[in-house]
């Protein structure tokens, strides 16, 4: 028996995730998940060519208060391995991974904790798998039939750019957007039986692809045009609404 049976892992940067945190969590227990692996990857110059101090998207950093993080470790500690993840370049700077993608750490996780999880969805802060029909994530986890279960996203509006107290419950979303963008796909897999992966959204294996009807991951990244480039391409999309996730609302006022 593994101390765990669903666990989820992340690679992040603390100021850039801090205020987002506990929300997070209060969501993925209620689904279900026992732990939490939080690479903290504070320090880190970026990939490509970012300089460490903007996100990915384009918004700054700005340093937050520490006492948020630690109040969050307070109540949740028991839940969370926290590890300082800074792997350096030949020049001494901190890296998201030495190759500058998430591959390094996501291998460092499972050789050192596979021990003792036995299923993880590795993603990132601002992903919520979510059920529009309200089904059980941990029936069907317990059902897999193949050890890497992948879900395609739905795109809703950027966590930094919502008005809402909780990111959750923010209902604006786009549609027709190809899931290749954006890493379109994110996986629970099976530590056991992991082989290789070329990145954080592709796992070597067989899969189970859910149908986005019953299983998705709702990822609130969306920037409107002059925000972002989508690729630098100009691609067709549709604003639209939806408040499925209303049904978790009295949950994190409860908390």
């Amino acid at each position: 028996m593994k101390k765990y049976f669903l666990t989820f892992h992340t690679i992040f940067i603390m100021d850039e995730n801090v205020q987002w945190i506990e929300e997070f969590l209060i969501y993925y227990l209620n689904l279900g998940f026992e732990h939490f692996y939080l690479y903290d990857n504070t320090g880190t110059i970026g990939r490509k060519s970012r300089d460490g101090n903007t996100t990915k998207y384009g918004f700054p950093i700005v340093k937050q208060d520490p006492d948020i993080w630690r109040n969050i470790y307070d109540k949740y500690g028991k839940y969370i391995t926290y590890i300082k993840y800074q792997p350096k370049n030949d020049k001494g700077q901190i890296v998201y991974g030495i190759n500058n993608n998430a591959v390094d750490g996501i291998e460092k996780f499972i050789n050192e904790h596979k021990h003792e999880a036995e299923w993880c969805y590795v993603g990132d802060f601002d992903e919520f798998v979510f059920s529009p029909t309200n089904n059980n994530l941990l029936d069907l986890i317990k059902s897999a039939i193949t050890p890497i279960i992948t879900f395609h996203q739905k795109i809703f509006l950027h966590r930094n750019m919502t008005t809402k107290r909780f990111i959750t419950q923010e209902y604006q979303c786009i549609n027709n957007l190809s899931n290749k963008l954006w890493g379109g796909q994110k996986s629970i897999i099976n530590l056991e039986n992991f082989k290789s992966l070329t990145s954080c959204h592709n796992f070597k294996g067989k899969k189970q692809v859910l149908s986005l009807d019953e299983w998705r991951f709702n990822h609130y990244n969306f920037c409107p045009p002059g925000k972002r480039t989508i690729n630098r391409r100009t691609w067709k999309y549709e604003h639209s609404i939806d408040n499925s996730m209303n049904r978790y609302y009295n949950l994190f006022n409860e908390n």
